[in-house]
Protein backbone atom coordinates (compact mmCIF):
# COMPACT_ATOMS: atom_id res chain seq x y z
CA UNK A 1 0.00 0.00 0.00
CA UNK A 2 1.10 3.46 -0.88
CA UNK A 3 1.74 5.67 2.05
CA UNK A 4 -0.07 9.35 2.37
CA UNK A 5 2.03 12.08 0.34
CA UNK A 6 3.54 14.68 2.70
CA UNK A 7 3.84 18.09 2.20
CA UNK A 8 6.06 20.42 4.31
CA UNK A 9 4.98 23.67 5.43
CA UNK A 10 7.28 26.17 7.47
CA UNK A 11 5.36 27.73 10.25
CA UNK A 12 6.71 30.31 12.71
CA UNK A 13 5.95 30.44 16.60
CA UNK A 14 2.30 32.30 16.12
CA UNK A 15 1.37 30.01 13.43
CA UNK A 16 1.76 26.69 15.21
CA UNK A 17 0.07 28.37 18.08
CA UNK A 18 -3.08 29.71 15.84
CA UNK A 19 -3.47 25.99 14.36
CA UNK A 20 -3.33 24.95 17.44
CA UNK A 21 -6.37 27.09 18.69
CA UNK A 22 -8.00 27.91 15.66
CA UNK A 23 -7.30 24.76 13.02
CA UNK A 24 -8.47 21.53 15.42
CA UNK A 25 -6.18 19.63 14.55
CA UNK A 26 -6.21 15.82 15.35
CA UNK A 27 -3.76 14.26 17.69
CA UNK A 28 -1.28 13.46 15.80
CA UNK A 29 -1.10 16.94 14.16
CA UNK A 30 -1.27 18.53 17.35
CA UNK A 31 1.86 15.96 18.59
CA UNK A 32 3.70 17.27 15.81
CA UNK A 33 2.60 21.63 16.05
CA UNK A 34 3.04 21.15 19.76
CA UNK A 35 7.01 18.58 20.20
CA UNK A 36 8.62 22.15 18.65
CA UNK A 37 10.02 24.36 21.47
CA UNK A 38 8.56 27.72 21.87
CA UNK A 39 12.11 28.84 21.37
CA UNK A 40 11.72 27.90 17.92
CA UNK A 41 10.57 30.58 15.70
CA UNK A 42 10.91 28.59 12.23
CA UNK A 43 9.88 25.44 11.88
CA UNK A 44 9.62 22.89 8.34
CA UNK A 45 6.57 20.36 9.55
CA UNK A 46 5.31 17.53 7.40
CA UNK A 47 1.94 16.75 7.50
CA UNK A 48 -0.64 14.44 5.18
CA UNK A 49 -2.22 16.10 2.38
CA UNK A 50 -5.29 14.71 3.88
CA UNK A 51 -4.64 16.49 7.37
CA UNK A 52 -3.56 19.67 6.00
CA UNK A 53 -6.55 19.76 4.23
CA UNK A 54 -9.11 19.42 7.22
CA UNK A 55 -6.96 22.35 8.78
CA UNK A 56 -8.21 24.62 6.40
CA UNK A 57 -11.21 23.50 6.19
CA UNK A 58 -11.11 24.21 10.02
CA UNK A 59 -9.51 27.46 9.61
CA UNK A 60 -11.89 28.88 7.39
CA UNK A 61 -14.36 27.85 9.98
CA UNK A 62 -12.74 29.87 12.28
CA UNK A 63 -12.16 33.19 9.94
CA UNK A 64 -15.94 32.80 9.15
CA UNK A 65 -17.26 32.74 12.82
CA UNK A 66 -14.39 34.84 14.10
CA UNK A 67 -15.76 38.25 15.65
CA UNK A 68 -11.89 39.92 16.09
CA UNK A 69 -11.10 41.44 13.32
CA UNK A 70 -7.28 41.22 13.99
CA UNK A 71 -7.53 37.70 14.42
CA UNK A 72 -9.42 37.31 11.43
CA UNK A 73 -6.84 38.90 8.97
CA UNK A 74 -3.96 37.01 10.82
CA UNK A 75 -6.25 33.74 10.34
CA UNK A 76 -6.75 34.73 6.90
CA UNK A 77 -3.25 35.32 6.32
CA UNK A 78 -2.37 31.88 7.81
CA UNK A 79 -4.97 30.12 5.53
CA UNK A 80 -3.21 31.89 2.51
CA UNK A 81 0.19 30.81 3.22
CA UNK A 82 -0.74 26.89 4.15
CA UNK A 83 -2.97 26.57 1.02
CA UNK A 84 0.24 28.23 -0.94
CA UNK A 85 2.69 26.07 0.21
CA UNK A 86 0.86 22.94 -0.02
CA UNK A 87 -0.19 23.62 -3.55
CA UNK A 88 3.61 23.27 -4.24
Amino acid sequence: MKSPEKVTLTLSRLDRVLLQAHGYPFSEVEAELSGVPATVDLAELAFERFDIEQMLGDLAWSINHCSNRDLQERLDELYECIELDSSR
